[in-house]
């Protein structure tokens, strides 16, 4: 016996009708009649809520019912290849996310002048002695220590460290290197720290009477250096006497 036919038999022993037994397990009649005429079969709750209302156990009415129990095993089965393909895409993607931050927090990103707060330069004399064996004259420099705040939302700075470059007017360019990083509240965190860099003084290359300007190397392009918008004087040739 089949389950179609042990739900009609329940129903006629207990003198139900199709349309009272639909009413009690929220089905339409005609699924019922479905039902009992094995051209549909019930899912396994609603196979729960029939054993429930006539109170019988619900080995009796799947048991020996060999197309039942092998919809039932695939389902299963579906179920299952379901949840291990859900859990495989949330595993990849979570490799590919964290290889992404990984990749990103990896790298390093030029400071725009605008996202550091001076502090304060402090000029440090600095004296060459001469050496005419290495064509060095006798004279007076200054060598920079410069203090500031850096306030970069996605990036921070680890080793403050700068490059310099000097153009065909002598005016000393500078920049500057922060680390990515997708970690805001320390980046926050970090916008009260002070930190400090050094310019240092050279024979060959006077800074004395020069601007120092900080640039942004991104923004270069085909542009002239000192052109660029984004360039900001630090200490400018006049003061730098």
């Amino acid at each position: 016996m089949n389950l179609g036919e042990k739900i009609r038999k329940l129903r006629i022993k207990n003198n139900i009708t199709q349309y009272d037994l639909a009413n009690k397990i929220n089905v339409s009649r005609t699924t019922v009649s479905g039902w009992e005429t094995n051209r549909s079969i019930p899912d396994l709750l609603t196979i729960m809520d029939i054993c429930k209302f006539f109170n019988v156990k619900i080995d009796y009415l799947i048991r020996n019912d060999k197309i039942l129990l092998k919809k039932i095993s695939i389902s299963k089965r579906k179920k299952h290849l379901l949840i291990l393909t859900t859990a495989l895409i949330i595993t990849m993607l979570s490799i590919m996310i964290w290889f992404s931050i990984s990749c990103y927090n990896a790298g390093l990103s030029t400071i725009k002048p605008s996202s550091i707060k001076i502090i304060k330069i402090k000029k440090i004399p600095f004296y060459f002695k001469e050496n005419k064996l290495k064509n060095i004259e006798k004279h007076k420099d200054y060598k920079y220590d410069i203090y500031f705040k850096y306030n970069g939302t996605f990036s921070y700075i680890e080793y403050p460290s700068v490059e310099n470059y000097k153009d065909q007017s002598g005016n000393l360019f500078i920049s500057m290197s922060a680390r990515n990083s997708l970690n805001i509240f320390r980046n926050l965190k970090l916008h009260d720290k002070t930190y400090k860099v050094t310019l240092g003084a050279y024979p060959y290359s006077k800074n004395m009477g020069k601007s120092i300007i900080m640039y942004y190397p991104d923004e270069i392009g085909n542009k002239k250096i000192s052109t660029l918008k984004s360039n900001r004087i630090l200490i400018n040739a006049k003061d730098n006497k």
